[in-house]
């Protein structure tokens, strides 16, 4: 899963995998250059990361922020299915009134009984079938509810995500979470994680190398600009001074979060 994305903990260099069959089954090692010789078993890194991840607990004061961008997000993408249910709801007003204007065109005479009854009957059963159409977006919309829950737990429990996909997903997961050109060494999965997730998920931070340097957001929308002061802010109120420059990272970090938890939601619909 993530050969090609360590680096050996000896040499530096990037470690690659291959499998070798023992007396029952085949075993998985990462494992670096023969002249280097370091190896280890692929199944105990993946667990230690993976569950690590899994374990994360956010802190309390971002999952609005979360929320909010999952809100937004989800309501574009589920913006044509409202649109359809105000179309049937239109086009059921049409059918109603087409029955009503036919039966005041029968009491005056304009049209026959029998050219009354055919078009009562058509729109009866255009009524049945957008009745029927209407019934399913609201059942859309309960399960939509549902599962933006489920996506919103997403977040409050990191594991979900590892449930019910598959490896690309899984590593596109953890890359997220962790440190580029990460070197394993068997310790804390703090370690590992990159400093915007640290911050996120309430472990101490130090900000002593970080750079204050004044930068903009005049490219971000003003949305994204107010979420970005809620971030400042919410490490203010912690006793944390981090910059603008970082309060984006985490921006950056709980929005792609968010984009995939929606595409592997719509990947099992």
């Amino acid at each position: 899963m993530f050969r090609g994305v360590l680096n050996c903990p000896l040499c530096s260099k990037k470690i690659s995998g291959s499998g070798s069959r023992g007396r029952s089954q085949k075993y998985f090692y990462y494992h670096c250059t023969s002249s280097c010789g370091y190896r280890i078993r692929a199944a105990k890194v993946n667990d230690n990361l993976l569950s690590g991840i899994g374990r994360l607990k956010p802190d309390i004061a971002y999952v609005p922020i979360f929320q909010n961008l999952l809100t937004t997000t989800y309501e574009k993408v589920y913006q044509q299915k409202s649109i359809d249910k105000t179309n049937i709801n239109r086009s059921l007003h049409k059918m109603i009134e087409r029955v009503a204007n036919a039966r005041e065109l029968l009491v005056k005479g304009t049209i026959d009984e029998e050219d009354y009854h055919s078009i009562k009957s058509d729109c009866e059963n255009r009524i049945d079938i957008l009745g029927a159409q209407l019934n399913d977006a609201y059942k859309l919309d309960l399960q939509q509810k549902r599962s933006f829950k489920k996506l919103a737990s997403s977040f409050l429990k990191p594991m979900c995500l590892f449930q019910d996909t598959d490896n690309s997903i899984i590593l596109k997961v953890a890359s997220l979470f962790l440190n580029e050109n990460l070197i394993y060494n068997n310790t804390n999965i703090t370690n590992y994680l990159k400093d915007e997730v640290k911050i996120v998920y309430g472990f101490q931070y130090l900000n002593s190398e970080e750079n204050f340097e004044e930068a903009t957001t005049c490219n971000f929308s003003k949305e994204q600009q107010e979420l970005i002061t809620s971030i400042i802010k919410i490490e203010l109120d912690k006793g944390n001074k981090i910059s603008i420059q970082k309060a984006i990272k985490i921006l950056s970090f709980l929005t792609r979060l968010m984009e995939i938890c929606i595409s592997t939601k719509m990947k099992s619909d």
